[in-house]
């Protein structure tokens, strides 16, 4: 069980990271959260099962972030297009957009990700969804591989959420 106190704590730390986009995205930063959007209105399409708002959304945040040319930015973006993609059965495009958020992967530089966005990270994500991508484009052996690498950084990270992430 989340406590709400935690929860703000996330939203205050989402929120100054929104003041350095500032320089990058004018005005847009005033009226909408980070990349150009509540990231909670994204979070609420999704649980909502709203599959086409989020992509909406998610297109979004890759717009904005391609302004910015924020490497951090980038990878979230894409992080957040390339699973929803897949929920629409659109199997290539997931895998491509979840395949782009990992070039923007830094080990280091995004560690905090984990805490920052969605509490996993977003490599392992990216490759546990890219390996369900490959499945079902029809290169089981590809997905296997990718799903080991999803499981080997879980490991490695000794991050219990980003663990549960590969085992779906």
């Amino acid at each position: 069980m989340f406590r709400v106190a935690a929860c703000r704590d996330v939203r205050h730390i989402r929120y100054r990271r929104t003041s350095d986009l500032r320089p990058y995205l004018g005005g847009i930063v005033g009226r909408h959260f980070g990349l150009g959007l509540p990231q909670a209105e994204f979070d609420r399409s999704v649980a909502r099962g709203e599959i086409h708002q989020a992509l909406a959304l998610g297109e979004q945040l890759q717009n904005l972030a391609q302004q910015s040319q924020d490497p951090a930015l980038l990878l979230q973006a894409y992080h957040a297009t390339g699973p929803i993609l897949g929920l629409i059965g659109d199997w290539a495009s997931s895998r491509r957009q979840l395949e782009e958020a990992v070039t923007y992967y830094d080990r280091q530089a995004h560690a905090d990700h984990n805490s920052l966005y969605g509490g996993h990270d977003p490599c392992v994500c990216c490759q546990g969804y890219g390996a369900k991508a490959l499945w079902m484009l029809g290169y089981p052996d590809q997905a296997m591989q990718l799903g080991n690498n999803a499981l080997a950084l879980a490991r490695d990270l000794k991050h219990p959420t980003s663990l549960a992430h590969t085992q779906f």
